[in-house]
Parts: C-alpha cells; structure tokens; sequence
C-alpha cells in the first residue's frame, strides 16, 4: 500500500472521462490528481459556506460526465459532505423518483442541469408543501451543463421567494471535461442567466477575436496536458491555453469586474446563402425561451440556404395537457373502458317540419368516447398535482373542475351517480368509471335534448348503457 501511495502524484492520471462529442468524436481526457484537486480548492476558497456546514446532496447526475462524476462527487470527499444518489432523471417518467428523494432529503446544496429544473418547477409550484420540504434548509442553488433559459430562472427565483419569504443564491458555472470542469463561476447571484462569472482562482481566462466573436480560452492547474493517445497540439494555442470552442464576452464592457456573458459556440454559428451570419446558440435559447413549457429542445438548421429552419422536440407530458394523450403518436387507443360495446337502434323522430330524422349509435359513441378520455385525463392530472386526494375526495375535485360546480353540488352529482350504479346503499362502493358514466350521459342529454327530444334520446342512452330495468329505474329515479 505504501509503495503504491508513494508512486501516486499530481500528475497522476485518477480517471479517464470521455468528451460528449458535441463537435468531434467523443475524446478521452485524463483527469489527474492536480486537476480535481485544483478544481476543489478554488472551489472552496469562493463558497464560505462548504466549510461552515458540510454540504447534503440528491443528486441524480451521472458519474461518467464531468458535472457528476467531478464537480458534485469530489465535493461530497473534499468537504466530508453525504451525497444521496438520486434514480431519477429529468423525464416525465423519472421525475417522480426525483421528486420522492427530495421529499425525503432536504438539500443543502442543489445541482442540476437546465432540463432537470424545468421538468422540477411545476411539480413544486403545484405542490407548495413539497416546495417547503424541498427548499427548507437549501443554501445555494447551481446550474450547470447548458445555459439556463431566463425564463425558467425567473421562475425558480419566484418560487424561493414566495416560499421562503427570502432568495437563495441561483449560480452557474462554466467549463469542460477538459478542465475538470469548472473554469468560471458565478461569486454572487446576478439577474443575467448568461453570465457565467468570473475565473476561479488560479485559472487564467482568455477572449481571443474570432471573427465577430471572442473564443473563450483557459489556462491553469486544473486544465489537461492533453488528450488520451491523440494529437492534441490543435487543442491550445502558442500560449498554452486551452481552445474551449464557446465564445464570450464581458457583461459590461466598462466593468470587468462584472464578468463574463456566455455567446455561445463558434463551431455551431453558420451562413445562410445571403451572407448573414446565424447565431445558433442566442436564436436556440430564445426559441426555447419563447416556446416554454411546450418545446423543450430545438435544433438550428439552413447551412447555405435561404432560410433558417428549426427542428422541435416537443415536451410531450406538457403537449398532452392541451390535446389530451389521445393524440400523441404511436397511441393506442382502447375502447373507452365504461362504455359497453352492444349497438344501439336506429332512434327515428318526426320533428315539426315533417322530415325524418335518422340517429345512429355512431354519434352517441363518439361523444361517449371524447367526454370518457377527458375525464379520465382530468383525474390523471389531478391525482398528479394532488396526490393526497383519494376515493371519493378526488371524485369531487374532478367533477368541480369539469361542470364548474360548488362542493354542496359535486356531493350531489356523486350521490347520484351512487344511485344509479351501485345499487345504493347496500351495493359496493362507488367507482370512478360510475362518475364517468354519469357525468357523460347527464352532459349529453343536457347539450342536445334541446335538438333532439328528451324521452327519445334517454331511450337511446339507456340502451347503450344499462343492460337490465333495475339500473334504469335507478337512473331514472336518480334524475328525478
């Protein structure tokens, strides 16, 4: 053991992480001892408050990617912090995990890249008792790995405030796996989500003219010597710094001091056939920015062509609250499962001019079949923002929210559909799909027994719905 520690050194390769190959093929980058260890004290000279209290992490972040695997693992060891490893990720199917983690583990200190917030923020400005559990002994939060939209930064400031009565710090970082990771850092919160601060101590940081831009370039201990078995003399300049490929500028030309803005990456910057210049990187983060919650990522096109065009991920949970999960692609659609699939007859009315008019059970069913889906919608969305509601509570809460009515009334809407489906009061307990099948045939025959005749359209419905007289008659007595 102690020959093994005597041959181990600053620069001594710890680990090799691979580059995310956002230009190139992924690279390998040896992170020796002198990096991370670099890193971590810079990062302890700026944040007083590591030494203070020792930091308590949920971290879902991946240990393969510099963010997680350096940043937020190394400063658990550094300062003798916990770090509670998170299942989770920021999906709508993962997030729930997050979620149950956090519930559980206040933070001190809470990382995450930009799509984690975004998928975090309406669950806790749903949820307010989740946001105070969450938020209750929270020091710093940080963003990382991507810029942070202003919009969505607004937001998480609004819910700090309107919480905890006061504002926890919202920082951000900048650098890469080839600096193991941080080169700059925000010292003090700041209402500009692009400023990504000022270089950490001992690290040199470089605006060199490229073009109409600066390249962000760096030097100091915690940037590598080169890539793993690769030519890597095109990576830095005749000075020794490190050509990042992001470019920047000073927050205020005037004031140094007050940072630097992120503007970017040179690599990703391309020339419609007109001769202008299209900075993706500003036109990405303003079309996301406009588009929130329901775009969550877009691709910048129109290399040497005449327009520029954009390719939409949308946020499909957020998507699928306006159009319903029907419309999603590649969904399959069941028969609406309180509906039962025996055809009705053909109904046939004189009306006051003489003509006959001719109603098919297609119509019913289709009707039927929107209203059903949408409720069952409803109640999904419900159950998520109110998970604490249950049974008959939730019922209540679904019909308010779809009739409009007061809770005296919705009482009476689920004592109906009791009376109708359960063979009240010795039966068994009410059910969701007994709401549903009253609600869609109550709201049918309000919207077009005007149009069609009550008695008629009744018989029609109850065809369709009931199988024997005894749940006629209690629908009927029910109505009454």
């Amino acid at each position: 053991m102690e020959l093994a520690e005597a041959k181990v050194g600053p620069s001594t390769v710890a680990k090799l992480l691979f580059t995310s190959g956002s230009t190139d093929k992924p690279k390998a980058v040896p992170n020796t001892h002198l990096m991370m260890c670099s890193n971590q004290a810079a990062l302890a000279a700026v944040w007083l408050c590591l030494r203070a209290t020792p930091p308590l992490l949920v971290d879902w972040l991946p240990w393969n990617h510099t963010f997680g695997g350096n940043f937020c693992f190394n400063l658990a060891l550094t300062c003798g912090g916990t770090l509670h490893i998170d299942a989770g990720k920021p999906t709508p199917a993962h997030v729930a995990a997050t979620l149950t983690n956090l519930r559980d583990v206040a933070p001190t200190l809470y990382f995450n890249v930009p799509a984690g917030f975004e998928a975090l923020l309406p669950h806790l400005e749903n949820d307010r008792a989740l946001a105070r559990q969450v938020l209750s002994r929270m020091h710093l939060i940080f963003s990382a790995g991507a810029a942070l939209p202003q919009k969505a930064r607004d937001r998480i400031e609004e819910l700090v405030k309107s919480v905890r009565g006061t504002s926890i710090p919202i920082l951000t970082g900048w650098g890469s796996t080839e600096t193991a990771p941080c080169s700059t850092l925000l010292y003090s919160p700041t209402p500009m989500a692009s400023s990504i601060g000022l270089p950490l101590p001992g690290t040199e940081v470089k605006l060199a003219p490229d073009q109409d831009k600066f390249e962000l370039r760096v030097r100091g201990p915690n940037v590598m010597t080169g890539y793993w078995r690769q030519a890597s003399a095109e990576a830095f300049d005749h000075e020794g710094f490190y050509r990042m490929g992001d470019a920047g500028m000073l927050a205020d030309p005037h004031r140094p001091e007050a940072g630097i803005a992120f503007d970017g990456r040179l690599a990703e910057n391309f020339k419609l056939r007109s001769g202008t210049w299209v900075n993706v990187g500003a036109l990405r983060l303003a079309a996301i920015d406009a588009t929130r919650p329901f775009v969550q990522d877009v691709v910048i096109t129109g290399h040497d062509c005449g327009e520029i065009c954009i390719l939409i991920f949308p946020n499909v949970a957020e998507c699928s609250e306006i159009v319903g999960p029907q419309y999603r692609r590649g969904h399959q659609s069941p028969r609406a499962p309180t509906l039962p699939t025996n055809r009705a007859p053909k109904i046939h009315r004189a009306p006051e001019n003489g003509s006959v008019c001719r109603v098919r059970s297609g119509w019913r069913r289709r009707f039927a079949w929107h209203a059903s889906y949408e409720l069952l919608d409803l109640y999904k969305r419900i159950h998520r923002e109110e998970p604490q509601l249950t049974g008959r509570t939730l019922y209540e809460r679904v019909v308010i929210r779809r009739s409009g009515l007061d809770t005296k009334a919705a009482t009476g809407v689920l004592m109906r559909a009791e009376q109708s489906f359960c063979d009240w009061p010795s039966g068994r307990d009410l059910r969701f799909r007994d709401v549903v099948q009253y609600v869609v045939v109550d709201e049918f025959l309000r919207s077009h027994v005007a149009t069609l005749g009550t008695r008629m359209w009744e018989r029609s419905w109850h065809a369709v719905l009931f199988e024997n007289s005894n749940r006629r008659k209690n629908y009927a007595t029910a109505r009454s």
